[in-house]
């Protein structure tokens, strides 16, 4: 490519099978760097600054989802969700020819395991309005996943 630039960024929303979702309408929201949608298990992010790569583009929208998965889940009690990496769609802003416009790079894809004794709920959690994860938010995040796990 000549000129990469990420367009958008592709997460699957995951559970652990005691939460799933029933036809929870989309959440938007939008910040300097991105617009963000989750809709239909998939969390979007299309990227209203120029990054060459999606590591780079990662690397600013990490720290929003972060806080999104223990900001919910605080909210809730435990983990209701997490966001997985699949996919950036990459465009070449200055294309040879005949080359494809569009290029898919892709992570990994997520299994959802068999869902018993689930709680329905009828919309996702709303993303971070203020809350960030401090390296110390983080660290006691783990201890008490870990406390919860029985470790």
């Amino acid at each position: 490519m000549n000129d990469p630039h990420v367009v958008s960024l592709l997460y699957r929303a995951i559970t652990d099978g005691t939460v799933a979702f029933n036809n929870p309408p989309p959440v938007e929201n939008e910040t300097e760097v991105f617009r963000m949608r989750l809709a239909d298990g998939t969390l979007t992010f299309e990227m209203k600054e120029h990054f060459a790569s999606g590591g780079e583009a990662r690397k600013l929208v990490e720290p929003y989802i972060r806080a999104w998965e223990i900001g919910s889940s605080l909210n809730f009690g435990n983990r209701i969700i997490w966001f997985e990496f699949e996919t950036v769609n990459v465009i070449d802003r200055d294309p040879s020819p005949p080359t494809s416009r569009l290029t898919n790079v892709v992570g990994s894809t997520p299994h959802l395991s068999d869902i018993k004794g689930t709680a329905i709920l009828s919309h996702y959690p709303s993303p971070p309005d203020k809350f960030v994860v401090s390296p110390d938010v983080e660290t006691m995040w783990r201890r008490f996943e870990a406390y919860r796990a029985g470790h």
